[in-house]
């Protein structure tokens, strides 16, 4: 029933322009709306009757109801009715690092090294899951070998982005959303990341002894997992730390950054939408090139991704107020 609420909510947020986290006061304008359509027509009744007392306070209280609500709606959406027809709409920008977070959210992609980016001593070496998984279980581990073959991998982009917010001093909780085993035609079987959680844990715990971040993965939580290539299910994953992982800990959802990096663009595109229209922070790791300048990056580096969702709605009207009808068909000579 809450879920059902909370879904009619946001969606009369949206229907009225509003942001979806502003559902309290969609909910408040459209019951005052209700109220007042009530009050006015009862007034104007009372006003057009033979017997109307056009001094009667409740009267004039009813005739002024609805044109207070509607300029408490105009109001509300002030922004988006002034900003509609604005020349430029920058939805997305790309911005300098961002703001130490309490909370990250990563992918954890499947584990390959590249041969290019190992030493010259390790160049014949080029490390599989299983690889990283065997080195690990060793007693003691060869730390310095593995940590040269994880940030020649696929790996160093989450453990980077978990290294800059540790830095900053603010990082408590690490969310990894690893996906699941596929199955093709064939009924090959691919294996996802899943195997690799408790890897990333021990390189993270590794890499920052003190107060290291609490991981919360699909062993102490089995939500956190998610087919590779499904766009609804990671909208799911992610939207689900949001709204209810986070208040389990006391945090504010501007507590959480989720960094779109490490999956397949399918998971990328659940991450963004889940936070696009709910101002939740994102962030993009950069590997190679910084997304702001283009310049070249030597250690990946998270870059903010501010997303307007109030331009994002415009632009969506804006489209709907431009659509051209259909050319009509013209009758054969």
């Amino acid at each position: 029933m809450e879920r059902i609420t909370r879904t009619l909510a946001d969606t009369l947020a949206l229907l009225l322009g509003l942001n979806p986290r502003r559902r309290a006061l969609a909910v408040f304008l459209a019951a005052g709306g209700l109220v007042a359509m009530n009050l006015f027509a009862s007034a104007l009744f009372a006003l057009l009757g033979p017997r109307a007392d056009r001094s009667a306070l409740q009267i004039w209280v009813g005739l002024l109801s609805l044109p207070l609500v509607f300029v408490l709606f105009i109001v509300a959406m002030r922004q988006t009715l002034r900003r509609l027809y604005a020349k430029e709409l920058k939805v997305i920008e790309a911005t300098a690092q961002p703001a130490g977070r309490v909370g990250l959210v990563v992918f954890l992609s499947t584990f390959s090294t590249f041969t290019n980016k190992l030493p010259e001593h390790l160049q014949l070496e080029r490390w599989q899951g299983d690889d990283l998984v065997t080195a690990l279980a060793q007693e003691p581990p060869e730390w310095g070998r593995i940590r040269r073959h994880v940030i020649a991998s696929n790996m160093q982009t989450p453990l980077e982005a978990v290294r800059y917010h540790y830095d900053e001093g603010t990082l408590r909780h690490v969310w990894v959303v690893c996906t699941t085993d596929t199955q093709d035609a064939e009924d090959n079987v691919r294996a996802g990341s899943q195997g690799l959680a408790e890897a990333f844990a021990q390189v993270v715990r590794h890499e920052f002894p003190e107060n290291c971040p609490k991981i919360h993965d699909h062993h102490n939580n089995g939500r956190l997992l998610t087919p590779a290539y499904n766009v609804e299910e990671t909208f799911a994953v992610v939207d689900y730390i949001y709204r209810e992982e986070a208040p389990r800990y006391s945090l504010r959802p501007q507590d959480i950054i989720s960094d779109i990096t490490s999956g397949p663009v399918t998971m990328t595109a659940g991450m963004t939408l889940a936070c696009a229209l709910y101002e939740r922070p994102l962030q993009y790791t950069a590997a190679q090139q910084e997304p702001v300048h283009g310049k070249a990056v030597d250690v990946p580096k998270p870059y903010a991704i501010n997303v307007d969702d109030e331009a994002l709605r415009r632009l969506v009207l804006r489209h709907m107020a431009d659509v051209e009808a259909p050319p009509q068909a013209q009758a054969p000579a």
